[in-house]
């Protein structure tokens, strides 16, 4: 059933008066509600009687060194050893060769001979290689082709280049 104007209005009004009903009937009486008039005769109250709460101010920045000194979220609360720095003796490492950048666009296999025909990847439109195993391109030498893909070689660096499947 759907509630609105007057028949709305009626009810809101006898709830609240429900809900102030069961406060006061809760209440018992005991709570009291009286006005009071401002004292204007301050003159005669004692001030020594009336105990003042002391005003609370921040301690001092300073005053909280322990707390930086023991951190809060480890474990024992104790700061972390300081970590002496090795000093490393050993030659740099050479730089790695770049990827190369080839796709291998195909395999062919004729017999015991095989032929990856690959593609350069960003330069352009070149057209597509066809290479053996023992083939040198730009630096990459072919070690390896098989079914799955081709293993290309420059000094220590390896990678393997691999068809993709659509």
């Amino acid at each position: 059933m759907i509630y609105n104007g007057p028949r709305l209005a009626g009810l809101t009004m006898l709830s609240l008066a429900a809900a102030l009903a069961a406060v006061l009937w809760l209440s018992n009486g005991s709570a009291e509600i009286a006005a009071v008039a401002p004292d204007t005769n301050l003159g005669s109250v004692d001030d020594t009687a009336v105990a003042l709460a002391p005003v609370f101010t921040l301690p001092e920045p300073d005053q909280f060194h322990s707390l930086a000194e023991r951190p809060l979220f480890v474990a024992n609360r104790r700061p972390p050893e300081p970590v002496a720095e090795k000093k490393a003796v050993s030659k740099p490492a050479p730089k790695p060769a770049r990827r190369p950048e080839f796709i291998l666009s195909a395999i062919v296999r004729e017999g015991n001979h095989w032929i990856a025909v690959l593609g350069a990847r960003g330069r352009g439109n070149p057209p597509p290689m066809e290479v053996e195993v023992g083939a040198v391109v730009a630096g990459w030498k072919v070690e390896r082709i098989g079914a799955d893909g081709v293993v290309l070689r420059k000094g220590a660096q390896r990678t393997e280049l691999t068809l993709r499947t659509y």
